[in-house]
């Protein structure tokens, strides 16, 4: 299982997005852009409740970005279930 721990800063905020990218090439049935870049199985996100607006901001759109990614993915080979991206406000 490859998890991603999310923190909404320039790192993982490039890591999700590529990865969701690498989804949405293969999706297309074209190579990888980023083939170091693993899919992720899980990005995880946790605010403690000190977060400034625009960390909540970036979790939100790294948030819709793999939630549209896994919905493609999960439509063309996998169950629904198998993969799941989160990122809890």
């Amino acid at each position: 299982m490859k998890i991603l721990s999310f923190g909404a800063g320039m790192q993982s905020t490039a890591l999700a997005l590529m990865s969701c990218e690498n989804v949405d090439a293969e999706r297309k049935g074209h190579e990888r852009p980023y083939p170091l870049v693993p899919v992720y199985d899980l990005v995880v996100f946790c605010d403690l409740g000190f977060e400034p607006p625009w960390v909540m901001q970036q979790a939100e759109f790294v948030h819709r970005a793999c939630d549209t990614a896994d919905k493609a993915r999960a439509e063309q080979q996998f169950s629904a279930d198998k993969a799941e991206y989160c990122a809890d406000k």
